[in-house]
C-alpha cells in the first residue's frame, strides 16, 4: 500500500510540473486580428496568421481557425488562423460600342459574369452595347454582375436568332429573355466545354424567330470525351497502284488517316474520325501526292 502511495504522489508531481500542460483552444473566429491576437496570447497561445480575399467577410476579420474552439493544445502551441482582405476586386472593362458576344467574352476574361441585359432603342447596329452598369473602370468585388443595355432597331421586320453557343445556360436564357423569347427545352449532353455551357443551339444564328418559335439548347454536362464519327468514302481510281491519303485537319491539327496504294476501280472505305469538339472540319483526299478533293464533316452532339 506504502509503495502504491508514493507511486501516485510521484506521478501526481509529474504531471504538474514535467507534463506538458493542455489549454482549451479559444473562440477567435469572428474576432479582428488585433483582438484574435490578443484572446489568443491571454489564453496563453500563439498565432500563424494567413490573409485571404472572402466574398462575405468584412476586411480584417478572422473567417477561420485550427484547431477549433474548445479543442485542448499544449500551451504555448500555434493556432492558424485566417483573415479576409475582403472581397476579390477588379477593374469593370470598357465594353461600350461593341458586340454582346464580345462584351460576354471581355467581361469573363476578367473574372466578371454578364448580369442583366435589357434592350433600347438606339441607332447603333443591333445588339451592340449602349451602355453599361457599373461603369467602366470602376473598382468593384469580381462576384458584382455587369448589367448591358444592348442597341435594338424600331423596325417591323421578324427578330432573327443571335448566337448564344459557348455561352454560360444562365447568360444565353438571359439574353433570350431579352429578346422576348422563352427557351423551351435544354438537353445536357457528353462535352469537353465546361460545365453549364451552350454547345448547340435551334433555331440557328440568323433564322426568324417567331411568338411561337420553341428554342432548345443543348448543354455541356462537362463530361469529357471524344466525339466520333465513322465516315465512307467512294474513291474512284483511273490507275493501279495509285497511292491515296486522306488527311483529316480538326482545328490547327493534322493528321493522315489513310495511307493505301489501290488499284483501278471504283473502292468504298470507311475511316473513324475523332474530334474534342462538336463543329465542322476537314478532310482533304490525296492521288499520288496530289489534292484530288476535299470535304468537310460535321460533328454534331450527340455522337461519341
Amino acid at each position: 500500500g506504502l509503495l502504491v502511495s508514493m507511486f501516485l504522489i510521484a506521478l501526481s508531481i509529474y504531471r504538474n510540473n514535467l507534463a506538458p500542460e493542455q489549454l482549451p483552444v479559444p473562440e477567435l473566429q469572428g474576432l479582428t486580428l488585433d483582438a484574435a491576437l490578443v484572446e489568443a496570447q491571454q489564453k496563453g497561445f500563439k498565432c500563424d496568421v494567413i490573409k485571404e480575399n472572402h466574398s462575405t467577410v468584412s476586411e480584417g476579420m478572422v473567417f477561420y481557425q485550427d484547431p477549433l474552439p474548445d479543442t485542448l493544445l499544449q500551451k504555448g502551441n500555434v493556432i492558424k488562423v485566417k483573415v479576409s482582405l475582403g472581397p476579390e476586386m477588379g477593374f469593370v472593362p470598357d465594353v461600350s460600342d461593341v458586340s454582346f458576344n464580345e462584351a460576354s467574352k471581355m467581361i469573363g476574361d476578367v473574372g466578371f459574369e454578364v448580369g442583366n441585359v435589357i434592350y433600347e432603342l438606339s441607332d447603333k447596329p443591333v445588339d451592340t452595347v449602349v451602355r453599361q452598369e457599373p461603369t467602366a473602370g470602376e473598382e468593384v468585388p469580381l462576384d458584382e454582375k455587369i448589367n448591358l443595355w444592348l442597341s435594338k432597331h424600331p423596325d417591323t421586320s421578324l427578330p432573327k436568332m443571335q448566337n448564344v453557343v459557348y455561352l454560360s445556360r444562365q447568360q444565353a436564357e438571359e439574353y433570350i429573355n431579352a429578346l422576348g423569347h422563352q427557351v423551351d427545352s435544354i438537353v445536357e449532353v457528353n462535352s469537353n466545354e465546361p460545365k453549364g455551357t451552350v454547345v448547340k443551339q435551334f433555331p440557328i444564328e440568323g433564322e426568324e424567330v417567331t411568338a411561337d418559335t420553341k428554342i432548345k439548347l443543348w448543354v455541356s454536362n462537362g463530361i469529357g470525351g471524344d466525339y466520333v464519327k465513322n465516315v465512307n468514302i467512294l474513291l474512284a481510281i483511273t490507275e493501279d497502284n495509285t497511292r491515296v491519303e486522306i488527311k483529316y485537319i480538326d482545328r490547327d491539327m493534322e493528321s493522315i488517316v489513310y495511307s493505301e496504294a489501290l488499284s483501278k476501280g471504283d473502292h468504298e472505305i470507311t475511316i473513324e474520325l475523332k474530334s474534342k469538339e462538336i463543329g465542322e472540319k476537314v478532310i482533304i483526299i490525296y492521288y499520288n501526292g496530289t489534292e484530288h478533293a476535299r470535304d468537310r464533316i460535321l460533328f454534331d452532339v450527340g455522337e461519341g
